[in-house]
């Protein structure tokens, strides 16, 4: 029985859905159906609400935001960037041994020479065929995980924001579900390294004709499954240097970029487990009625609704 696989997301454009598919003939031959650009790897039911979790500061910063300019704003971080620095060579890697496993099945007079440029430059060709590098927005389907309070809400203190699901998909920009299977997502891949094989050039060094938003997202679906318990979304975008701004960390000065959702996108917030809870709601509240969200009606298209969280924490 063939599998329909759903691939990307609804905001990629038509044109680029026929690009894809003028490209990568092979893998819509196997298996893919070509009317369905939803989500990668991802065959599950879809949840309501996604959940970005962050510090009191941040919270604030974006309730600030929507004050002024009428629309929650949500960072992209740059790809290198990212909490766990490793995992885009790790989507590289797979990538990589892949195209070396079928390279080594062909025919010697149909291969072109790449094992030698492989080994010699490691995993940076791949990343090199990438001239924009992915943004990416993190989310996660748990509302109120320990673990996240931990690694992004600012051990416990922060806050969990809960965004509209269906407001992602109104976004410039596309968003898919992670897998942490690196099984699963080579079997996916597999559909594309036949056509993948056959676009690399050696004419003028090594280059690859391809849209950059194409293996941007397929760059940034894949997690260490270590990282399972995140059950990640992301929002992903290959953008330009003009969309780009940086702020200092560290040190460092970040690249990132703005997502601006619709003012409604905001459904939920939950106050983390080490926060002073009480304390925290009744100064949401205020921030979020002058800013223009109702706290109290349900029917309200701007109601948000407040939780504590439920996880003990020591």
């Amino acid at each position: 029985m063939t599998i329909k696989r759903k691939i990307l997301s609804k905001a990629i454009t038509p044109e680029q859905k026929e690009i894809i598919k003028e490209q990568f003939p092979d893998a819509f031959n196997n298996g893919i159906d070509p009317s369905k650009f939803n989500l990668l790897l991802e065959t599950q039911k879809e949840p309501d609400i996604l959940y970005h979790y962050t510090t009191m500061g941040t919270l604030q910063s974006i309730l600030n935001n929507v004050k002024e300019k009428g629309t929650l704003i949500l960072r992209g971080t740059h790809v290198e960037y990212l909490n766990d620095e490793t995992e885009y060579v790790f989507a590289c890697g797979i990538l990589e041994g892949m195209l070396k496993d079928y390279v080594n099945i062909m025919d010697p007079t149909d291969k072109k020479d790449l094992l030698k440029y492989m080994n010699s430059k490691k995993f940076e060709y791949i990343g090199s065929l990438i001239t924009g590098k992915p943004y990416v927005t993190s989310l996660s389907e748990n509302h109120d995980n320990l673990p996240m309070w931990n690694t992004y809400g600012d051990n416990g203190r922060g806050v969990a924001i809960g965004i509209k699901k269906e407001t992602i998909a109104n976004l410039n920009a596309s968003w898919v579900k992670c897998s942490y299977d690196k099984e699963s997502f080579k079997s996916y891949m597999s559909m594309f390294i036949k056509d993948l094989y056959e676009k690399i050039s050696f004419v003028d060094g090594f280059t690859y004709e391809d849209p950059d938003f194409l293996l941007g997202i397929l760059y940034t679906s894949i997690k260490h499954f270590a990282y399972e318990y995140e059950n990640e979304w992301r929002i992903v975008k290959c953008a330009s240097n003009g969309d780009v701004k940086h702020q200092e960390n560290k040190g460092i000065l970040k690249p990132y970029i703005d997502h601006s959702f619709e003012k409604e996108a905001l459904k939920e917030i939950i106050i983390g487990p080490c926060a002073d809870k009480e304390l925290a709601k009744k100064l949401i509240e205020c921030i979020l009625e002058k800013v223009g969200y109702d706290i109290s009606d349900e029917k309200n298209e701007n109601y948000v609704k407040i939780r504590k969280s439920e996880v003990p924490f020591r």
